[in-house]
């Protein structure tokens, strides 16, 4: 509606004026709702002063029936537009009840946006902090979509990386999981997401005190990367025994 108005107001200022103007020359005024300088730049031509051309442009405009505004006034240059609130509300409540869910929703912009959002690293289970960013990329997709664009959202799985790489080694070495950690989420301890998890603790400690173990470790990520289909095979294991237990 509020784009449709300065619409309006701008038509109307063009069509008085005979001047060029966009919908960037109507701005928010401290006085009134909306403001123009169009009187400004017709004085340059008139060589008037801008008050005496913008009560001429008022008054003219105060003519016109411009749908949304109440009434014109000109102060110190400037073109003052006040909008008819009432009116507004009672219209904008009209179209709510019209349109229902609806109501302000985006014509088709024909544009198709890709969106990847949570992409929660396959190790360990999905808790607050990790949701959080599903509830904000699924809010914005939600808002996209609404605005009329045709959205894809994809899930990006970080299966060939340190955190995962951890996991597979310590896995295969038969690092035995931390047993503090594991007896706190005891009534989990048969999902394959908390699973890893207690293996990735304990490896991630001795990740940060054993150099050999390290070294084994960027030697997984390295053969991963170039497609050693051995550490791949063993590295996207544990990734799908986080992911079954998160039930992605």
């Amino acid at each position: 509606m509020q784009t449709r108005i300065i619409k309006k107001i701008v038509d109307s200022l063009k069509s008085v004026s005979k001047e060029h103007l966009s919908s960037d020359d109507l701005r928010l005024s401290p006085v009134a709702d909306y403001c123009s300088t169009i009187a400004f730049k017709r004085a340059k031509k008139t060589h008037k002063s801008p008050a005496d051309e913008a009560e001429k442009i008022a008054a003219k405009l105060s003519e016109y029936a411009i749908p949304g505004v109440k009434r014109v006034e000109a102060l110190n240059g400037y073109v003052n537009f006040f909008l008819d609130i009432a009116g507004l509300t009672s219209q904008s409540l009209n179209e709510i009840n019209k349109l229902g869910a609806d109501y302000g929703k985006g014509e088709n912009k024909d544009e198709k946006i890709v969106l990847e959002h949570s992409s929660i690293n396959p190790s360990g289970p999905v808790h607050v902090g990790r949701l959080r960013n599903t509830l904000i990329g699924d809010s914005i997709a939600r808002i996209l979509r609404f605005s009329g664009y045709d959205v894809e959202t994809h899930y990006y799985v970080n299966d060939v990386g340190k955190q995962v790489a951890l996991i597979a080694l310590a896995q295969k070495e038969g690092l035995y999981p931390d047993n503090k950690v594991k007896k706190r989420y005891e009534s989990y301890a048969n999902r394959g997401d908390f699973q890893v998890f207690f293996v990735y603790v304990a490896a991630n400690r001795l990740f940060e005190s054993d150099e050999g173990f390290r070294n084994r470790v960027q030697s997984l990520i390295q053969k991963a990367e170039s497609g050693e289909k051995k550490s791949l095979k063993l590295i996207k294991s544990a990734a799908s025994q986080c992911l079954e237990g998160q039930n992605i």
